[in-house]
């Protein structure tokens, strides 16, 4: 019999009456589960946007035979109807087994969707990964494929974690800015215990500059590249074992070149810590970063796009609690209004909680709200405003 699952999307509501945080921080009414689609081999990841006109696309990479992944996206109007499953890739995808390498998209508040995914190509010995995308501008018709990057040779031997070198793409994400421009983020690595982050940014999908390298790594973690009002903010994780820092750079669209690369956050303990990127205004960048394990909590840092400099040190939003692990960072936002989702893991107790903070302001006082609390599954994305609301959960 064959495994059926399928894509839920829960509509977290909030109002403009719901109050500052109480010491029992009470669950969140109005909500409701609309599903979407019936999945035979399994899902690998899904997303939401919200488009014009009250309507949300969701986007779903879908298991096929081996590592083939399928890309497909449908459209729900604001009276809640569907138009039809649409797939994106002409040939499957290929995933290394890893969320991190599952087809991507991405849109701007103009209603552009970039979509992206590797595709692994054999010609008898020889092996190769390219990340392949297609554009759209109302999430019903899409450009033709395009490549976002040269082929990559594919020769490792042993290519059932992130120590074996030369086994294509580890890691890819994209991004594009308001004014249309489209980037791509890529981890890759051609030694044992050393990851490389490259970037590239274009106006033409036929031209692609040369990828810039920002920096290496040796494990493979958190990455995330966002556009901007114009250009582009990158993050990755640097963990060492002993000590996590978040690397930041971004790319600048009157020079088109990257900065160099900057530490946004950097902790000296063993731990773990993941970071999304949100712009408030035309002039402030913020980062939101997460440490699942021993310091961090959740905490904010404000980057001015005016001077290039850092406006504040990390402002802590939610401590760290002892026994307790944090995951599942995500992060929504509409103007200065930011929406934060997590998911704590208590080692003692088994209780998983999904919480969300909102900062109404750059100036506000945070608000915690416990979304649910259950012994597993925790909520996997927390994707866009809307007018009945301010979160979308999938």
């Amino acid at each position: 019999m064959k495994k059926l699952s399928v894509v839920l999307v829960t509509a977290a509501l909030f109002t403009s009456t719901i109050s500052g945080a109480s010491a029992s921080t009470p669950a969140l009414s109005n909500t409701k589960q609309i599903p979407i689609a019936k999945i035979t081999n399994g899902i690998w990841a899904a997303e939401t946007f919200s488009l014009s006109g009250g309507r949300t696309l969701v986007a779903w990479a879908e298991a096929g035979t081996g590592s083939a992944l399928w890309f497909r996206t449908r459209i729900m109007n604001s009276k809640d109807k569907f138009g039809k499953v649409i797939q994106l890739n002409k040939a499957a995808a290929f995933s290394a087994l890893y969320q991190e390498t599952a087809p991507k998209i991405v849109a701007n508040k103009k209603g552009m969707l970039f979509a992206a995914w590797i595709k692994r190509t054999k010609k008898g010995s020889a092996v190769t990964d390219q990340i392949i995308g297609r554009t759209s501008t109302n999430g019903t018709t899409w450009s033709k494929e395009f490549a976002a990057t040269k082929p990559l040779k594919v020769t490792g031997t042993r290519c059932d974690d992130f120590d074996s070198p030369n086994c294509g793409y580890l890691r890819h994400e994209i991004a594009i800015d308001e004014s249309g421009r489209l980037a791509v983020l890529v981890g890759s690595s051609s030694t044992r215990l050393k990851i490389d982050f490259r970037v590239s940014a274009t106006r033409n999908t036929s031209k692609w500059p040369t990828p810039k390298l920002l920096g290496s790594v040796r494990e493979n973690r958190a990455t995330e590249i966002v556009g901007l009002s114009s250009g582009f903010a990158v993050s990755y994780t640097d963990y060492t074992g002993e000590s996590c820092a978040t690397r930041v750079a971004l790319f600048n669209a009157k020079t088109s070149k990257w900065s160099a690369t900057m530490t946004a956050q950097n902790i000296p303990v063993n731990t773990v810590v993941y970071s999304k990127w949100v712009q408030r205004d035309s002039n402030t960048l913020s980062i939101i970063t997460n440490s699942e394990l021993e310091q961090g909590g959740i905490g904010i840092r404000d980057y001015s796009l005016k001077t290039r400099k850092w406006l504040a040190p990390t402002k802590n939003l939610a401590p760290s609690e002892e026994s307790v692990v944090f995951q599942n960072l995500k992060v929504g936002t509409r103007g200065t209004q930011v929406v934060i989702g997590y998911t704590t893991y208590n080692q003692v107790s088994g209780l998983t909680q999904n919480r969300m903070i909102l900062l109404r302001s750059k100036t506000a006082t945070p608000q915690s709200f416990l979304f649910e609390a259950r012994q597993t599954q925790a909520f996997q994305r927390l994707a866009a405003f809307r007018k009945s609301g301010l979160a979308f959960a999938v």
